[in-house]
């Protein structure tokens, strides 16, 4: 055990894990590893440059959003969590979304609070919304 004061103990298992969470993060951004003493810097940019933006589908009223390929699905919605998506459909009036597999969450006006009533969502620009902790509130509307 290493012991890095009077109350931390950290056992050879969990420094272990340090590497094989820092191998992970590379690996599933994509990259193979090699001595690159840069991978890890780069797959971390990779993460943050990616890690809102979903794709998108569904049907005008029922956006679904889908994690992009090397990012753990969506289980459950975090306060503050940002979704960032190219809607497939416009939407025609109340909305929901629907990431991976957390469940459908209503999709909000961010300057009232209120239902969508129809053209928010396009298909010829991105959309962005944050989780308030009920809802997803549509940025910029």
């Amino acid at each position: 055990m290493l012991k890095l004061s009077s109350k931390t103990i950290i056992t050879a298992n969990e420094w272990n894990q340090i590497p094989r969470e820092i191998q992970y993060i590379i690996t599933s951004s994509g990259i193979t590893l090699t001595s690159d003493l840069d991978q890890l810097a780069i797959a971390l940019a990779n993460y943050a440059a990616r890690a809102t933006f979903y794709v998108g589908s569904g049907t005008a009223n029922s956006q679904q959003l889908t994690t992009l390929s090397g990012f753990p699905l969506i289980t459950s919605y975090n306060l503050g969590m940002l979704v960032h998506w190219r809607p497939s459909v416009a939407n025609t009036g109340t909305t929901t979304i629907f990431v991976d597999s957390a469940g459908g969450v209503n999709l909000r006006k961010e300057s009232t609070g209120g239902v969508l009533t129809g053209g928010e969502l396009v298909t010829t620009k991105d959309a962005k919304a944050r989780h308030d902790g009920s809802v997803f509130l549509l940025l910029g509307v």
